[in-house]
């Protein structure tokens, strides 16, 4: 995966073979799925919350979310399976890169201690709405 990443910041691998989505959503409680593609361009699903409408992101934008998951080694699963306990939900993160594909979670309850699934989540949200907050500024 690492590799492919890399790729895509080089240059090589083309925008529309990169797709990186987010998800808490929970079935009683809601949550939020984003996913950013290559392009910039930004899917959501939201439920029981209050979110913003995501805007497309720049290819600087992007570049900085990819830097992140490089970083991060965000395609290695590094919490320990365990089975769910009652009530109990996982965030996720899927990759496609090229022909690489990968999928990571981490318990929603140890997201905060973790630092690293909600690190990459709130980077896809402050690059997506942020860019929703400075052109409803602009529109002012």
């Amino acid at each position: 995966m690492r590799s492919q990443l890399q790729a895509f910041l080089d240059g090589i691998l083309p925008p529309e073979k990169l797709e990186i989505t987010y998800s808490d959503l929970h079935g009683l409680y809601g949550g939020l799925r984003m996913c950013v593609h290559g392009s910039g361009k930004v899917d959501q699903e939201v439920v029981r919350r209050e979110a913003p409408e995501p805007q497309r992101l720049s290819p600087d934008a992007v570049r900085e979310l990819v830097k992140l998951l490089i970083e991060q080694e965000a395609w290695k699963q590094k919490v320990p399976d365990a089975v769910l306990i009652p009530d109990e939900s996982r965030a996720t993160l899927k990759i496609v890169a090229g022909d690489a594909s990968s999928m990571i979670w981490e318990r929603a309850r140890e997201l905060k201690s973790n630092d690293r699934l909600i690190r990459l989540s709130m980077l896809m949200q402050k690059l997506a709405w942020t860019a929703d907050k400075e052109i409803k500024k602009g529109q002012n």
